[in-house]
């Protein structure tokens, strides 16, 4: 494919639909095999979430649990998951890791979602581990510069200010749009660094564990040097949310944000 070719690409963070309502993908709560691969079947070295869960010790888990679902009982949480294993039995499956969070947290379906519904006291839980262990963050920001490479370049008109990061429709001339759908404040947050060409090196990685070296395929140095590069500018400088009307259509879309930016020179 010819570099700086893309009139525009669109990424749809985190999982799809036909794998939350798989249950034997184990994304989701319904009884299944604590799996949560995305592409198991092509690499099926790569660990699962029961490997995760049955292998990392109290600290790492939690450092995952916190850092990646912004969950306050991360350390109550991941000690009890540890006990269980010594005292018990490996978790195997999504209920009983389910129904282990639940027994440990004082709260219990007293959380809301954005349209009132209860949630599941493990819903932080299963999102900290599903982006652990798809390395989800990692891979998002591996491929935004990625595609920079295959979107065409806009140069902005002479008008424009450099440091103002928003460019009208009319503006925009022949360069290629990268359009992100993100669901969780993390992406979101790895997303407009790239936009805005200020990149925060303090963005978690993945626990280091020697069993565990997940996706050793991201070239960091590229990375790296593209961070030196002003790539983008905003599309639109304010991102967009879904409607409460697609909302309520389409529950899983209550927490997406979509931002543009605009490939430039």
């Amino acid at each position: 494919i010819p570099y700086h070719s893309f009139d525009g690409a669109i990424i749809d963070l985190g999982a799809s639909s036909f794998q939350y309502d798989d249950p034997v993908r184990g994304f989701s709560f319904r009884d299944g095999p604590l799996d949560m691969r995305m592409d198991g079947d092509r690499n099926p070295r790569m660990p699962s979430a029961a490997d995760v869960i049955n292998t990392l010790n109290a600290d790492e888990l939690a450092k995952i649990f916190k850092v990646y679902g912004e969950e306050r009982n991360a350390k109550k949480i991941a000690q009890t998951i540890v006990d269980s294993r010594f005292l018990m039995k490996r978790l195997n499956t999504t209920r009983e890791l389910a129904e282990l969070v639940q027994s440990v947290t004082s709260n219990a379906f007293n959380s809301k979602d954005k349209i009132g519904r209860p949630t599941h006291p493990a819903t932080k839980i299963f999102q900290a581990l599903r982006i652990f262990v798809n390395n989800e963050l990692n891979e998002l920001n591996h491929i935004i510069p990625v595609l920079s490479k295959y979107l065409k370049i806009s140069t902005p008109s002479q008008s424009s200010n450099d440091d103002d990061n928003e460019l009208i429709v009319n503006e925009r001339s022949n360069g290629g749009l990268l359009a992100i759908i993100s669901f969780h404040s993390l992406e979101d947050r790895i997303v407009k660094s790239h936009f805005v060409n200020q990149y925060d090196n303090n963005l978690l990685l993945p626990p280091k564990n020697d069993d565990y070296i997940i996706h050793p395929n991201i070239n960091h140095n590229f990375i790296d040097q593209t961070k030196r590069l002003k790539l983008w500018k905003f599309y639109r400088k304010k991102f967009q949310i879904p409607t409460e009307e697609e909302i309520l259509q389409n529950p899983r879309s209550r927490s997406a944000k979509l931002r543009i930016g605009l490939r430039i020179n």
